[in-house]
């Protein structure tokens, strides 16, 4: 089951820069890099596509989005054993409080 990890973000850049990173340390799967990003500004269909079909161990992605994709009923938590909070004194204020939360 998927994702073992979850990396929330603030901001769009920071999850691309941390996706790529882990994408290119960790082994690629059958189905592609271990690794994605959900974030706000790119297409969240095109996104959830490749999510349900890549099935990635880490998530990286901003609150919003996150947020949005489980309401949606796209993804869980329940497998998730590690959540980190990059940038924490900036993800623990408002706005970002109220959907970080939920994922941790």
């Amino acid at each position: 089951e998927w994702p073992k990890m979850v990396v929330v973000v603030p901001g769009q850049d920071l999850a691309r820069q941390v996706s790529e990173v882990a994408s290119a340390l960790l082994p690629h799967r059958r189905g592609g890099p271990p690794c994605m990003h959900l974030t706000g500004g790119d297409d969240k269909n095109r996104q959830t596509a490749i999510m349900m079909r890549r099935k990635p161990w880490i998530l990286v992605g901003t609150c919003s989005r996150l947020s949005e994709v489980n309401k949606r009923g796209l993804l869980t938590f329940d497998h998730v054993n590690t959540v980190v909070l990059d940038e924490c004194d900036i993800m623990l204020k408002e706005p970002f409080t109220n959907e970080v939360l939920p994922i941790g």
